[in-house]
């Protein structure tokens, strides 16, 4: 398990600048949180597939997704207490396929999501435990002993940052220039399209953008 200190001796190695330089520090940095949110988007590696319950109190129609540490999606939900999966309905939709009438039932059938809140329904009439299956993105980086959420993906990552942190000191941030990083590395996705959005949402889920910088706000490490 690599650390961030060993990630960016090696960025820095790829660029060929030290790290009393301010302006390679921001980028070096930035790079390497970015690439790992990248990583875990193609990737989808494993250890960053969590499973977590929760309680929903008799009567509750919603609840708090706060408990699930940087959800990113939610891929499947398991109601424990009635040993039957929840129907996951989008959210503009919501009221379109909901029925209309339901028959009392001590169970949660269906659920949606809007932003940390999922909403849920019938309201149970007796407390129900939800198993959730769910993706999350990465923590960022900031001390040099915090270790790399996604593994066995350094090379790539290491390679990555180091275009990003490069290309950023050369030009500034543009679609040629996103697309200049990901087809010199094999991304299975073409930035621009498909990965640049998810990399956007990845960002409205935790991060936050400024400039050529990616930080996240404080209260979502």
């Amino acid at each position: 398990m690599s650390t961030f200190l060993q990630i960016k001796t090696s960025v820095y190695a790829n660029i060929a600048r030290v790290d009393e330089e301010a302006e390679a520090k921001i980028f070096v940095e930035d790079g390497i949180n970015a690439a790992q949110v990248l990583a875990s988007l193609v990737f989808r590696p494993p250890e960053l597939q969590k499973t977590t319950n929760i309680i929903i109190a008799e009567g509750e129609e919603s609840t708090s997704l706060a408990t699930l540490t940087r959800c990113f999606a939610i891929y499947k939900i398991f109601n424990i207490t009635s040993n039957k999966g929840v129907h996951f309905i989008p959210y503009d939709r919501w009221h379109d396929i909901l029925p209309s009438s339901v028959s009392t039932t001590a169970y949660i059938e269906y659920a949606t999501r809007w932003a940390n809140t999922l909403y849920l329904w019938p309201a149970p009439t007796e407390a129900n435990t939800l198993r959730f299956h769910y993706f999350t993105l990465p923590a960022k980086l900031t001390d040099d002993n915090d270790n790399l959420e996604v593994l066995n993906h350094d090379s790539w990552i290491i390679s990555m940052a180091s275009s990003y942190a490069f290309t950023c000191m050369e030009e500034k941030e543009s679609a040629d220039a996103w697309a200049t990083i990901g087809q010199g590395h094999g991304v299975p996705l073409a930035i621009g399209t498909q990965l640049r959005t998810e990399f956007e949402e990845a960002l409205k889920h935790g991060y936050i953008v400024q400039r050529t910088r990616a930080t996240n706000p404080a209260g979502t490490s």
